[in-house]
C-alpha cells in the first residue's frame, strides 16, 4: 500500500487491508485511507469481510454475494431507505402473504419483522390495518443488511 501511495497512485484496490492487523492498527489504517482520500483524492476500492469497518470509512458500496451484486449505492442512500419493521399480529395466513410480498419477512409467534427497503409506509399503513401492535421501524446497520441479502438470495436460488 505504501509503494503505490508514494508512486503517486490515482486508485488503490485493497484486499482485506486490515487483516492480520490488531485494533490500534487497523483503526490507523482506516484513518490514514481516510486522510489519503481527503488530502490527495485517491480512490479506494476495498474488499474486506470486516463490514463493520467498511461501514466506517466507505461512501459507496456494492454487497456482493457469490459474485452476485446484491445492492448497490451511496452508503448514506441505503441505510435511510433499508429498515427493519417489527410488530406484534396474530396474523392470518393472507396477512402474512400480503407482508411477505413487500419484504424479507420473519415470524416468531406474534412477533413479525420485516426488512425492506422500498415499501416502508405500505407495511406501516397495512400492520395498522391489520391490527398490529407495539409497530416500529428501524434503520439496519450494514451487517444485518448483508446478512438478510444474502439469506433471502440463498433462498431463492
Amino acid at each position: 500500500m505504501l509503494l503505490a501511495i508514494a508512486r503517486g497512485a490515482e486508485l488503490l484496490i485493497l484486499d482485506e487491508p486490515t487483516d492480520g492487523l490488531d485494533a490500534l492498527a487497523s483503526e490507523d489504517a482506516l484513518q490514514a485511507l481516510t486522510m489519503l482520500v481527503a488530502e490527495q483524492g485517491i480512490t479506494v476500492l476495498i474488499c474486506s469481510h470486516r463490514i463493520e469497518e467498511v461501514e466506517q470509512i466507505a461512501d459507496h458500496l456494492c454487497l456482493v454475494h457469490k459474485r452476485v451484486c446484491l445492492k448497490q449505492g451511496p452508503l448514506d442512500d441505503l441505510r435511510s431507505a433499508t429498515r427493519r419493521i417489527q410488530f406484534g399480529l396474530e396474523a392470518t395466513p393472507d396477512q402474512l402473504a400480503q407482508l411477505q410480498k413487500l419484504g424479507s419477512l420473519r415470524q416468531s409467534g406474534l412477533s413479525i419483522s420485516i426488512f425492506t427497503d422500498e415499501n416502508t409506509d405500505q407495511i406501516l399503513s397495512l400492520a395498522r390495518d391489520f391490527g398490529a401492535f407495539d409497530i416500529a421501524a428501524h434503520p439496519v446497520p450494514l451487517r444485518e443488511m448483508f446478512v438478510d441479502l444474502v439469506r433471502s438470495h440463498d433462498a431463492l436460488a
